[in-house]
């Protein structure tokens, strides 16, 4: 299938921690959950009760996710702008920018570029790399 980034896309993180504020939602499951409960030295259970919040929509359930800091950031954005769970962030932190909807058009991935300075600069991701990191197939950048 063709897309407008047949050509590829740059990206590398400057780890600038703009990504992991502002409004949104992060995402987790089980998998992630246990990993950076694991990470901070919790049993599973402290882990959820502490940064986890289930979101509902309209009465219905959409997901767990994590729970927001004071001002809106990622809890787990430090004072530096550096993530506390780096090594064991989920799979959505793992993969920005190269989400869906951030690759579905030119427009989307422009949306990324003014938030994030590491969009369109550094290391090079070929078509069939953004494809598997968007099916899932690839979880890591």
């Amino acid at each position: 299938m063709e897309t407008w980034y047949g050509e590829g896309l740059k990206f590398s993180c400057t780890g600038c921690g703009d990504c992991c504020r502002g409004d949104g939602y992060v995402w987790l499951n089980r998998e992630s959950a246990e990993r950076m409960a694991r990470r901070l030295d919790m049993i599973f259970r402290e882990f959820v009760d502490t940064y986890v919040r289930a979101v509902t929509e309209g009465g219905r359930f959409r997901g767990n996710a994590l729970i927001d800091g004071e001002d809106g950031s990622c809890i787990f954005l430090d004072g530096d702008g550096r993530c506390e769970v780096y090594e064991d962030r989920p799979p959505q932190c793992r993969t920005f920018p190269f989400w869906g909807n951030l690759v579905a058009s030119p427009d989307g991935w422009e949306q990324a570029k003014g938030r994030c300075p590491g969009v369109g600069c550094g290391k090079f991701y070929g078509h069939d790399e953004i494809r598997s990191i968007v099916d899932g197939t690839r979880a890591e950048l």
